[in-house]
Parts: C-alpha cells; sequence; structure tokens
C-alpha cells in the first residue's frame, strides 16, 4: 500500500423503525427519557440491539470496482481488485459470518484493509472477525482512541465497553491521505466533529464512489451524537465538503438508506441546513427547546424526511443542543 498525508501506527413516538437498525433505537431512547432498556445491564441491552440488527445480507454493484453490502448495520462498500478487497465499516459482529462469506463470493481475492468510518458500534462491531479474517484497520486516531475506552452515549443510556485490542484501528490519521490498490486511488479524509468526533469519509476516484459513513443519511434525518461530540455545524460543512468532492455522476454509499447520488446528496444538506438555521434563529430569540418544537421549524420536510429513525421532535432536539 503506498500512501501520502499523516498515517500512524497505533413524548415522541415518530421514531419509526427501530427494530431494523441500532439508531431507530437510538432514536426511541432519545425519546423516552429513562430510556427504553432501563431495566436491562447494558451487556444485555447490546445483545438484543445485535439481534435487532441483524437480517439477510445483500451485496449490491454500484459502480467500476466498488460494490455496497447492506443488511449488517451501517452500509458497507467494498472495493475489488488484483491487490486484495478493502472494505468499509464491518457493521456488527452478529452479522460478522454472513459478512466474510459475502465478501468471499464478490471474488477470489483476500481480504487487505478495513476503513472505519466512525466509532459507532453499527459500524465496528464486526472488527474483530473481520480482522481475523486478514484485515488491516484503518481509522480516524479518534477512532481508535474512542474504541480503546468505554463510552457512554446518551440517546441510547448504554455504556459501550471497550472494544479488544485485536479490534482496534492499528493505521490511523488525522487529516487525510490517498493510497493506491488495484488500479483505484483512493482517498481517506477526516472531517471537523459532524456526526461524532471520529468521522471520515471515503473517495474511490476511478470507481466515482463516495462511501460518506454516517455524514449522509439518505432520505432521513441524520442522528447527531453530542455524547461523543457530534454537532449540527459540522454536520452541514461535512455534507457541503462532501458536495465538493462530488460530480453529477458520482455514486454515493450512505452510512444508512438506499444508494445515492449528488443531488439526493444535496437535497440532503440543504434540508439540513435549513432547519439548522431555523432552529438557530429560534434559540437566539430566547426560545426554549420546548417552544422551539412547537414551533415546528422542520414541518415542510417531515413527509419525506421525517419518517425515518430521526423524526421531527429529535432532529430538532440534536440540533437545539449542538448549537
Amino acid at each position: 500500500m503506498n500512501v501520502t498525508g499523516s498515517l500512524m501506527s497505533p413524548s415522541r413516538r415518530e421514531f419509526l423503525r427501530s427494530s431494523t437498525l441500532f439508531f431507530g433505537a437510538a432514536a426511541m431512547a432519545s425519546a423516552m427519557p429513562v430510556g427504553m432498556f432501563a431495566q436491562q445491564d447494558d451487556a444485555a441491552k447490546l445483545d438484543e440491539l445485535r439481534k435487532k440488527i441483524s437480517g439477510p445480507i445483500t451485496v449490491t454493484k454500484v459502480a467500476g470496482s466498488v460494490s455496497m453490502l447492506s443488511g449488517a448495520g451501517g452500509n458497507i462498500g467494498i472495493l475489488t481488485g488484483s491487490e486484495g478487497k478493502l472494505i468499509v465499516d464491518s457493521g456488527v459482529s452478529t452479522s460478522s459470518a454472513d459478512v466474510v462469506k459475502a465478501i468471499g463470493q464478490v471474488d477470489a481475492q483476500p481480504l487487505k484493509y478495513l476503513v472505519n468510518t466512525h466509532w459507532h458500534f453499527d459500524h465496528t462491531d464486526g472488527n474483530l472477525p473481520v480482522h481475523a479474517a486478514g484485515a488491516t484497520i484503518v481509522a480516524h486516531a479518534k477512532t481508535r482512541e474512542r474504541l480503546s475506552t468505554a463510552q457512554y452515549m446518551d440517546l441510547v443510556k448504554i455504556h459501550f465497553p471497550a472494544a479488544p485490542a485485536a479490534a482496534l484501528p492499528t493505521r490511523t490519521l488525522t487529516d487525510a491521505f490517498t493510497f493506491y490498490q488495484g488500479g483505484e486511488e483512493i482517498l481517506l479524509q477526516t472531517v471537523k466533529p459532524a456526526h461524532t468526533d471520529t468521522d471520515l469519509f471515503v473517495h474511490f476516484h476511478e470507481s466515482d464512489v463516495i462511501h460518506t459513513g454516517d455524514l449522509f443519511f439518505n432520505g432521513t434525518y441524520p442522528l447527531i451524537d453530542y455524547s461523543t461530540g457530534g454537532n449540527i455545524n459540522g454536520y452541514v460543512d461535512a455534507m457541503a465538503l462532501l458536495l465538493t468532492h462530488a460530480k453529477d455522476s458520482t455514486k454515493i454509499i450512505p452510512g444508512h438508506g438506499p444508494l445515492a447520488s449528488k443531488a439526493n446528496l444535496a437535497t440532503g444538506h440543504d434540508v439540513l441546513a435549513k432547519i439548522r438555521d431555523r432552529v438557530a434563529a429560534a434559540k437566539k430569540s430566547g426560545k426554549t427547546l420546548e417552544e422551539t418544537i412547537a414551533s415546528k421549524p422542520t414541518a415542510d420536510f417531515d413527509e419525506k424526511w421525517g419518517k425515518g429513525l430521526i423524526g421531527p421532535d429529535a432532529i430538532v432536539t440534536l440540533t437545539y443542543k449542538t448549537l
């Protein structure tokens, strides 16, 4: 692998589809102050989330040498080539056997690299078995830092244990780097705190594909994890940066949701920016969170965007709390 850049070794029932993805549960938990798992310990909560996320694995050809795997938590990107495979994110551990099997069926080349787009459970819980299958793990330095220690996520009221040593990234970056594999120029670009403080995206230049991680939820309001540094301004800025990397022809693999286009990403950015500006104006005028929610600043977007993991009240709450 040829590398350039910084690379180092060591009241609200509007929350829908909570049983299908980890952050559906997160949305419900944020709606209920005592948490949806109040009578369970953290290990039981995690086991329940793994079971809810596990489902049929689907691999879809995207463009060039890149495919998308869905059904294991966050969407997984797969780059194939004569030098081996690179995948983006690992899903949850309950799906790992099926994920490794599906990746192996794409072609016979070995699994070489795993890139984590951020630290969250539904994108990194499969790190250990994917590493055991041959992958070197690459991520933002903050992802390694957060996975190395226990993390508390207020949205789900869960303390996540530290990951085992073999599941940690062994190559990290703090800005960006480019490497070359199988005839592909691959950019890994970190961003300022947005969805979390550990985010990066992956741009496959020759295939004309960008994997956004959770910097884009296609067709739904996004989750902003304020417990680990996420904030609305950073999120809007990160989406704007993604747009500068995309062409009209670029295929977008979102962290959650169906395969997307630059036009989908642009619409998502504009919707979120308008919500941010409206909530900011309400907060600046002295309105409380409750008053801001009651003013329904998302009303003209809710029919399309408010039926996913994060509902209208939740996106207003996350925006208000992180401004």
